[in-house]
């Protein structure tokens, strides 16, 4: 399916507005692969959940406040 895409800079990010009817949520991984002039989005097989990533906190890989 091919469609279009507006981009839009939010501060000093680039920013791709998709239409609702693509397939990904708001927290979607995604791979970017860019050559010459084109761009290509494929979603990352790899998604991981945030459960998940906490459950592998432990406190010898915790780091400390950096405020």
């Amino acid at each position: 399916m091919m469609m279009n895409a507006n981009i839009e800079k939010n501060k000093n990010v680039l920013t791709v507005s998709l239409p609702d009817d693509v397939d990904l949520s708001e927290l979607s991984m995604i791979e970017v692969v860019s050559k010459d002039t084109s761009a290509v989005f494929k979603l990352n097989a790899s998604n991981y959940a945030l459960k998940d990533l906490l459950d592998k906190i432990t406190p010898d890989n915790l780091h400390h406040e950096i405020f």
